[in-house]
């Protein structure tokens, strides 16, 4: 691909007189998509240079925030993800989604479960 495009770059350069990208597709031999697409690279940003990819996203929640995560269940254990985000919100201006929590909680071996009423069964006499 390389060396397709610098070829086709060094062609367009010359200012041949091409009706349109398919007449380079034969000297070339490639696709005529290929062509339309460096050509295009070239000439927004003048150059066929690949952009970098992939990277590190930085991680939303630090520790500080963990330790507030930390303080919040054990000062309350029946509080939920949305109650634990709205105090994040309300302390650090941060805006974590509730899956983001959860790992947080599970990172350092918290469960937190739901508390409900269980109907109980009576005699009936």
């Amino acid at each position: 691909m390389k060396i397709i495009a610098n070829e086709l770059i060094n062609l367009w350069e010359k200012k041949l007189n091409f009706p349109y990208t398919g007449f380079l597709t034969p000297i070339l031999e490639c696709h005529r998509t290929t062509v339309d697409r460096v050509i295009k690279k070239y000439n927004s940003a003048g150059t066929t240079t690949p952009k970098k990819r992939g990277g590190c996203k930085p991680k939303m929640l630090r520790s500080i925030h963990h330790g507030a995560i930390q303080l919040c269940i054990d000062a309350n254990c029946s509080i939920t993800l949305d109650g634990i985000k709205n105090k994040l919100v309300e302390q650090y201006t941060v805006k974590p989604s509730l899956s983001t929590i959860d790992r947080a909680i599970r990172a350092f071996s918290y469960t937190l479960k739901r508390v409900s009423l269980i109907p109980e069964c009576r005699n009936k006499a």
